[in-house]
């Protein structure tokens, strides 16, 4: 199946729009670059564990990406860990003064990234093959983990 010209210009398109689209909510609607930095990561993550995922199924021969895509996202994890330590504190500070709910859910969303991020890197750990069932409950586990990062927007 080949890709058109007009398909190629539509996803380029699309493409272009959603980064307008998340430009503006972080500069117009005030979202900290922290939290937009954790939930890029999270989204390029569970894409990646995704792309993992259907090539695991699938049976791959390539069986470097079995440890470049894991070590990806576990860059991308510190990334978005470190990148949420100054926001931390205003968040503790306001769990201080009774407003518990972002702090949670906060903490809920990069518990679950590093609980997500540990089950995709036990095959490397193991020095074992990776197996679907344990990359679908690790994309699962990100998909929750990237809607608590949305919702403490």
């Amino acid at each position: 199946m080949a890709v058109t010209n007009g398909e190629s210009r539509f996803l380029f398109l699309v493409v272009v729009w959603s980064g307008l689209y998340f430009i503006e909510g972080v500069v117009n609607h005030g979202i900290s670059y922290s939290l937009a930095i954790q939930f890029i990561a999270n989204v390029i993550v569970g894409g990646s564990l995704v792309a993992h995922c259907m090539l695991v199924k699938s049976e791959h021969k390539l069986t470097k990406l079995n440890t470049f895509l894991p070590v990806c996202g576990l860059v991308l994890g510190v990334v978005a860990i470190l990148s949420n330590m100054q926001g931390m504190s205003l968040l503790v500070q306001q769990a201080e003064l009774g407003d518990l709910n972002g702090f949670v859910v906060r903490i809920s969303s990069i518990g679950l990234m590093v609980l997500a991020l540990s089950l995709w890197l036990m095959p490397i750990i193991t020095k074992s093959k990776p197996v679907t069932v344990m990359l679908v409950i690790s994309s699962v586990i990100m998909a929750v983990a990237s809607f608590l990062t949305a919702l403490s927007m």
